[in-house]
């Protein structure tokens, strides 16, 4: 039995490649399968993939290179899908930004992440005076004007692919750096487990500023075939609308936080669905997880902190739970449960957790502090408090 201090998740191999060079390869594979649905128009891979490629293409045309940060600021659409494959496809990061965030905080982002361009609607165009904006209707514009090969460009599996910022509820928020090896060891960790088939469908509903939307657009696409039903803002807070539509598209998997659950439980949410329900962003109370259990097939608790890639720890919840826990660590991924003096606590003690691995992200943007300490730490960018941990 492994001591309670150490705990290591499974040892899994993944493609050491680039997130758009995987979905390419999927795209060659599943030319004809559906990739994304929105407002009941169904875009397959191989459509998709041209998308991209004329997009990058076009954002190529404008200055976009390797090692610069791109800001995406659009609603959930297959335009925002085809931007952030074509803006990694030059070899550049993306920084989403919510379009409903409020000035002060769209500015605070755009500022400290120095982006040289912002993807936006034209209707935005005074979001900022030292970035160029990019509007997403010349693109669409554009796109047939431009190549629908992809760009001939060797972007480096440890890059950079997308900078997401904290909250800012400890601090100043900071941007957190998450490069296409930390999301594509994540992306196959839960293609295993929690799992992922061609036949799932998946809701993308989360706000892109949030980075579990990164297992609603990545998990889907680079595995196989499988689908993402795009959900618009209005459909999102309305718990009878969104239940509806998870009946009539046939959805099998979505994540949310237990306030967008309980939404849909205070829907009149009676008849069982065929879903795998993953949840996390808040701690999940227990008669909550009942309620789930009695309607879902499957229900999943996910935690981890943006440091970490989204998601560091998961667990399938059951009836027989006496309490909710986080459970153990995802592939790659190890956990040490340390004192205040950082010395491995006794089992049966209250510890922090410090989570190291290939999740753990590149570390904050402009922060050289910081970035020193997790240099001098390894493995170890933050340290989470926790209150205990199922072995």
């Amino acid at each position: 039995m492994k001591p309670a201090y150490n705990i290591l998740g499974p040892t899994l191999e993944y493609p050491k490649s680039t997130l758009h060079e995987l979905l390419e390869k999927q795209a060659i594979a599943y030319p004809k399968a559906v990739a994304l649905e929105f407002d009941n128009e169904k875009i397959c891979y191989g459509k998709l993939q041209e998308d991209i490629n004329k997009t990058a293409h076009y954002l190529w045309s404008k200055g976009v290179r390797p090692g610069q940060i791109i800001a995406i600021s659009l609603d959930r659409s297959p335009d925002l899908i085809a931007s952030i494959f074509a803006v990694l496809q030059c070899g550049a990061a993306y920084v989403p930004i919510d379009a409903s965030y409020p000035t002060q905080r769209f500015e605070m982002i755009i500022a400290d992440s120095e982006a040289s361009y912002i993807i936006c609607k034209s209707t935005k165009n005074d979001l900022s005076d030292t970035s160029k904006n990019i509007f997403i209707e010349d693109i669409i514009e554009g796109r047939n004007d431009n190549s629908s090969k992809s760009l001939d460009l060797t972007v480096q599996p440890i890059s950079v692919a997308y900078i997401i910022y904290t909250s800012g509820s400890t601090g100043k928020p900071k941007g957190v750096q998450v490069s296409h090896l930390n999301t594509i060891n994540l992306v196959y960790s839960m293609g295993v487990e929690p799992g992922i088939s061609r036949e799932d469908k998946i809701f993308a509903l989360t706000t892109i500023s949030f980075d579990a939307m990164v297992m609603e657009v990545f998990l889907p696409l680079l595995h196989g075939g499988a689908s993402i039903v795009l959900v618009d803002e209005e459909t999102r807070l309305d718990g009878e609308i969104l239940l509806e539509k998870a009946l009539k598209d046939n959805i099998t998997m979505m994540w949310g936080t237990p306030s967008i659950w309980q939404i849909l439980l205070d829907s009149d949410w009676k008849t069982p669905l065929k879903i795998k329900a993953l949840i996390g962003g808040e701690p999940v109370p227990l008669n909550l997880a009942n309620k789930l259990l009695n309607l879902c097939s499957e229900l999943w608790n996910i935690y981890g902190p943006t440091e970490t890639t989204v998601c560091a720890f998961l667990t399938q919840i059951s009836k027989d739970d006496a309490e909710i826990a986080i459970g153990k660590p995802v592939a790659n991924t190890h956990a040490y449960l340390l004192d205040e003096k950082g010395n491995h606590v006794d089992d049966g003690e209250v510890g922090e957790i410090v989570i190291g691995g290939d999740g753990v992200s590149l570390g904050y943007l402009n922060r050289l502090n910081l970035q020193a300490h997790r240099l001098l730490m390894t493995f170890l960018l933050i340290i989470i408090k926790c209150i205990y941990l199922v072995i």
